[in-house]
């Protein structure tokens, strides 16, 4: 913006007329100018043009870094930040219409062991697996996260105590 400025009161300089300056007839100095000017104004939609494109380029590089830092990556589902995020939503449609919900937390028992007997990459496919069965037991509506390690949460809206029992089981 600075150059471009710069440019456009180089080219107010170039018109005013004095007659010691130019033996240049006016309306030719006045051409010389508005090239001037649109060779500026040019240079300068062509640098916006690109600054356009990088601060779009940027926003797809943001929005895919916020989405791996709500997603686990093992499993696909969100992680604990993005459930807790959907948990403080429902915790306040609560509070504003008494809309009730469920949350089961799920923790796989001795995970530990199955790690240490089998190693990381038989407990990593079995959290995998968890995490596309538990996706696929619920709702649309309803959020699963991984919660932690071993650990799963399933946010159940609109769903009553004995419903999420029913679900649970």
């Amino acid at each position: 913006i600075n150059e471009h400025c710069s440019e456009l009161e180089q080219a107010s300089q170039m018109l005013s007329v004095d007659g010691s300056q130019s033996d240049e007839p006016i309306p030719d100095a006045v051409m010389n100018v508005i090239g001037h000017i649109v060779h500026a104004n040019q240079s300068l939609q062509s640098k916006l043009d690109q600054a356009e494109s990088r601060l779009k380029e940027q926003a797809v590089e943001i929005e895919a870094h916020i989405s791996r830092s709500l997603t686990d990556a093992l499993t696909g589902l969100p992680n604990r930040r993005d459930f807790n995020v959907r948990l403080e939503e429902r915790m306040s449609t609560w509070q504003r219409r008494r809309e009730v919900f469920s949350l089961l937390m799920l923790d796989v028992d001795h995970f530990k062991k199955l790690n240490d007997t089998f190693g990381h990459l038989a407990g990593d496919k079995v959290l995998s697996a968890l995490g596309t069965a538990l996706r696929g037991a619920v709702r649309r509506e309803d959020a699963v996260a991984r919660y932690g390690g071993e650990e799963f949460a399933v946010l159940l809206p609109n769903t009553s105590l004995e419903q999420a029992t029913l679900v649970a089981q």
